[in-house]
C-alpha cells in the first residue's frame, strides 16, 4: 500500500468542485472500476466540449485516487488536454508506477511536476521505499538530486539520497523485512539508483550520516561511487551551489559542528567505521569545524579504544 501523504497543494490550480451534471452514477462507477457502466452513462451524456473536460477530469481524479488502471487508461484516451491539474498528478504520483507510467505516456512533461513540500516524484518513490518506479522514472530523466541549492528535497529538507541514508541507519540485513518488503535490500537498491544517476555526494550530509550511524556498507557504497571521505561542510563556503544548503550535522554546547565522517564515527564510538574510514583515505589530523581532530573528539566522548588505534596511525 502506497502512503497517503502525498495529497494535492491547496494554493495550487485544481480542478473545480463537482458540477451539477457529474452525477453519483458516473462517480459511483469510476470508484467501483467498473469501466462498463462508466462508459454507458458517458455515451448517454450531450455536453459542451468544456464540460466535458471538466466532468473527464472529476472522473479521472476519483479513478486515479482509487488505482482503478482500466478505468484511467480509458478516460486519459478520452481526455484531449494534456495539461492536468495539480491535483490529478499528485493523485498518479502517489497512484505507483502503473498509473503513473499511463500519465506520463500521455504528457511526458509530467516527469517535472514537484509538489510544494513533499518535492518531485523521485522524493515520493524514495520515501515510498519504490526501486521500481524511482529506476523508471530515473531512466525518463527525472532528477535523482543532481543540485544541492536546486533539487527537490523531501518536505523541503533531504535529498533524496540524504533520506535513504538516514532510512538505512536503522535498517540491518535480515531484520527490515515487513509488509512484502525487503527494507534494507530496497533501500540499498535506491542508494545504488541514485548514485548511478549522478545524485551529488559531497556537499550533502550522506557521508557524514553514515559515519555518525556507524554503517560501513553504505559508506563503501559512497566512497566508490566518488564521495570524498574527507569531505567537510563550510557554512562560510563563497560557492553559490553550497551557501544555502551547508547546515550542521549536530550541536555540542550550542554551537553548530560541521565535520568529516572520521569524526563522527569516533564521537560515536564506531571502531570497525573508524577502522575502514582510515583504511580508505579519511585523514585523522583533519579539523572540525570547532578545531577538533577525530582522536580529540573520541577522546571528549570516552571511546579509548578509537584514540589508540587512531595514535597508532599518527605516531606509529
Amino acid at each position: 500500500m502506497y502512503p497517503d501523504h502525498w495529497s494535492p497543494g491547496s494554493d495550487r490550480r485544481a480542478i473545480s468542485q463537482t458540477p451539477p451534471w457529474a452525477n453519483d452514477a458516473l462517480l459511483s462507477a469510476c470508484s467501483a472500476g467498473n469501466l462498463s457502466r462508466l462508459r454507458m452513462h458517458l455515451r448517454t451524456r450531450e455536453m459542451t466540449d468544456d464540460d466535458s473536460q471538466e466532468l473527464l477530469f472529476r472522473l479521472l481524479l476519483e479513478a486515479t485516487k482509487k488505482r482503478h488502471v482500466a478505468v484511467v487508461e480509458y478516460l486519459l484516451q478520452q481526455i484531449k488536454s494534456t495539461d492536468f491539474p495539480h491535483d490529478i498528478i499528485d493523485s498518479a504520483v502517489g497512484a505507483g508506477l502503473e498509473i503513473y507510467r499511463l500519465f506520463h505516456t500521455k504528457n511526458p512533461d509530467i516527469i517535472h511536476h514537484e509538489h510544494e513540500r513533499l518535492g518531485d516524484a523521485v522524493c515520493w518513490a524514495v520515501s515510498a521505499c519504490d526501486p521500481e518506479f524511482l529506476s523508471y522514472l530515473l531512466d525518463n530523466g527525472a532528477d535523482p538530486g543532481r543540485s544541492l541549492r536546486l533539487s527537490p528535497r523531501i518536505w523541503c529538507v533531504e535529498l533524496p539520497i540524504e533520506y535513504t541514508v538516514l532510512v538505512l541507519r536503522e535498517l540491518h540485513e535480515h531484520q527490515a523485512v515487513a509488509y512484502g518488503h525487503d527494507y534494507y535490500r530496497e533501500y540499498m537498491a535506491i542508494l545504488r539508483l541514485l548514485l548511478q544517476h549522478g545524485a551529488v555526494i559531497n556537499g550533502a550530509n550522506a557521508i557524514q550520516q553514515a559515519g555518525f550511524y556507524g554503517r560501513v556498507e553504505v559508506l563503501e557504497i559512497l566512497i566508490d561511487a566518488g564521495g570524498d571521505v574527507n569531505w567537510v561542510l563550510d557554512p562560510y563556503s563563497k560557492d553559490p551551489e553550497l551557501e544555502t544548503t551547508a547546515r550542521p550535522f549536530c550541536e555540542i554546547q550550542g554551537q553548530e559542528l560541521y565535520g568529516t565522517a572520521l569524526h563522527y564515527a569516533a564521537s560515536n564510538g564506531h571502531f570497525e567505521t573508524v577502522k575502514f574510514l582510515l583504511d580508505h583515505g579519511a585523514d585523522p589530523l583533519k579539523k572540525d569545524s570547532l578545531g577538533a581532530s577525530a582522536s580529540e573528539r573520541a577522546q571528549e566522548y570516552g571511546h579509548l579504544e578509537i584514540v589508540s588505534l587512531i595514535e597508532c596511525l599518527t605516531h606509529p
